[in-house]
């Protein structure tokens, strides 16, 4: 199910963005994998002052250079963006605008599309087949998303429930769950 409405869509656009977009003074960017350029496309059909372009055989870039496809899409994910990070990004073209008034979703509701978008660049689903020594096979459903702060993980867990955790080794926190719930 796509977002229908403005709202829907901006939560979804914020998740894409504290994923793989930047927010800089003269565009908007948002990255994709090649094999995912149908969202790249879709985007391109809901906004206007937008392209598509092929950074490389693997990467497919959304951009939104003119500054009232800008303003759109920072009115769009105003109050849905998740990360100070990306307000950081956001502020620093924001000075003394029209939107000076530009702030975080500090709620812990999650019941929207934000998830979709944050997932589809982060996150991994599997369906596992456990045939050890049953007649029936185990169905185990996994759900995982790695981050360098655990920060949205949390906000996860809360929203979902699972299991929160840190590698030591790549130095990343993940979540991850196996409930068919």
């Amino acid at each position: 199910m796509k977002p229908i409405n403005y709202t829907e869509f901006g939560h979804y656009l914020a998740g894409l963005i504290a994923v793989d977009g930047y927010i800089h003074l003269k565009y908007i960017a948002i990255s994709f994998h090649s094999s995912d350029d149908s969202i790249a496309y879709y985007l391109k059909s809901r906004l206007d002052y937008r392209q598509v372009s092929k950074k490389n055989k693997k990467a497919i870039i959304f951009v939104i250079r003119k500054k009232e496809g800008i303003y759109k899409i920072l009115s769009l994910i105003n109050e849905k963006l998740r990360t100070e990070h990306k307000l950081n990004q956001v502020n620093r073209i924001l000075n003394n605008t029209i939107l000076n008034n530009f702030d975080l979703n500090y709620t812990q509701d999650l019941n929207n599309y934000w998830l979709a978008g944050f997932s589809y660049a982060y996150a991994s689903f599997q369906i596992i087949l456990n045939r050890k020594d049953r007649k029936k096979p185990e169905i185990r459903l996994s759900f995982q998303v790695d981050q360098k702060k655990d920060i949205i993980l949390n906000l996860i867990k809360i929203f979902l429930v699972g299991n929160l955790g840190y590698r030591k080794t790549q130095d990343t926190y993940y979540y991850s769950s196996t409930s068919f719930g």
